[in-house]
């Protein structure tokens, strides 16, 4: 099996950096501060923070992301070694736009480039299952379906001293065969 590598997405805002410790399949996976925006208007997503595991991560995957000063908008994950590869994907892993996916590099080569998010591209429907803040039930601040003026997607807000947690859903179809 392969190594891939999950990116969080989502931004954080508040009058100091954001310091997070994030879990996934019970591990920790990343603890550090994350750079601030100004207000929740002015947060666009970008990677905050990434690490790795084996491809044969799938399923319902508990996570948890504890916030310590300022808040934490989380959206989502992404991973590499996606099956589905978008014009802009192609071109971030060398294909000029219009080339055939595999002319020219390997499939391995294009799966490992290939970004995406690792549940199945389903508009409008969040792929995380029992999320809870601080153990109560909760659901996205934002999403698609009620807020049409934002693009950003599902986001979660997690302030200071709480914690987000949640099962991902890392469906085995995003991943290539033989990976």
């Amino acid at each position: 099996m392969a190594t891939r590598t999950y990116k969080i997405k989502g931004f954080a805002y508040g009058e100091t950096d954001v310091s997070v410790t994030i879990k996934f399949n019970n591990e920790t996976v990343y603890t550090g501060a994350i750079n601030t925006v100004a207000s929740f208007d002015d947060g666009t997503i970008s990677e905050l923070a990434s690490f790795t595991a084996d491809t044969s991560v799938t399923g319902n995957i508990p996570m948890s992301i504890l916030v310590n000063s300022g808040t934490l908008a989380f959206t989502g994950l992404e991973a590499n070694y996606s099956t589905t590869l978008s014009p802009e994907q192609i071109v971030r892993v060398g294909l000029s736009e219009g080339q055939e996916p595999y002319e020219g590099v390997t499939a391995q080569n294009v799966y490992e480039g290939a970004w995406a998010p690792v549940e199945p591209a389903e508009p409008g429907l969040d792929y995380r299952l029992n999320v809870k803040i601080d153990e109560v039930n909760v659901t996205a601040t934002s999403n698609p379906e009620k807020d049409n003026n934002d693009t950003r997607g599902f986001i979660y807000l997690v302030n200071d001293g709480e914690t987000l947690t949640f099962d991902q859903v890392i469906d085995a179809s995003t991943m290539p065969s033989g990976v």
